[in-house]
């Protein structure tokens, strides 16, 4: 009997030991982004089974980041078009919102017309998250305000950036997904 009991007690040790060296503390995930980016499980699900929908995705293979572009814009075209795009970035909990054109030459200039006839030039975002995201927001107050956008092209040309109303609204649609799909508890709390 003792025998039996000599090795229970070993397992039993040896059972504790390997329990005390595995215990798991909590892992610290690297974050690389400002908080008004990061996603929660609730808003990145709500997204990807509702929202998503109105998209065309698509995974860049190099990045891993997957691109929520709005359908209403996949069309072709000869006029010039800015337009949103989700970016999710599920390595990091992080989504951005940036912008993609069409028909408009890198060299091209941005003006904003207002309602007394003021034109102001905006400046394009360089590739910074938070430079696209503060410039698609301007987009979207300009196009709430109803404010002329017109795009000056390098021969003198300035064509106006006219949307449709689907255009527009899924404009305004892409950056309320964004806000929804970013909201956290924290930031809920901050309003």
């Amino acid at each position: 009997m003792t025998q039996y009991s000599d090795i229970t007690r070993f397992f039993a040790i040896f059972s504790l030991l390997l329990l005390i060296g595995c215990e798991s503390g909590s892992v610290k995930r690297q974050q690389h982004g400002d908080l008004q980016f990061k996603t929660t499980a609730p808003s990145l699900i709500y997204f990807k089974n509702i929202r998503s929908l109105k998209y065309e995705h698509n995974r860049n293979p190099k990045s891993q980041m997957d691109f929520y572009r709005p359908k209403v814009f996949s069309k072709t075209t000869s006029q010039p078009v800015i337009y949103p795009v989700i970016v999710q970035n599920w390595l990091e909990d992080e989504s951005y919102l940036i912008f993609e054109k069409k028909n408009i030459a890198d060299s091209a200039k941005i003006f904003v017309v207002d309602k007394d006839g003021n034109r102001t030039e905006l400046n394009w975002p360089e590739k910074d998250y938070l430079e696209q995201l503060v410039f698609v927001r301007n987009l979207e107050t300009i196009l709430k305000s109803n404010q002329k956008v017109l795009i000056g092209e390098n021969d003198g040309e300035v064509i106006p950036l006219a949307y449709s109303i689907s255009e527009r609204t899924s404009f305004l649609s892409v950056v309320q997904d964004f806000q929804n799909l970013t909201e956290t508890a924290t930031s809920r709390a901050k309003k």
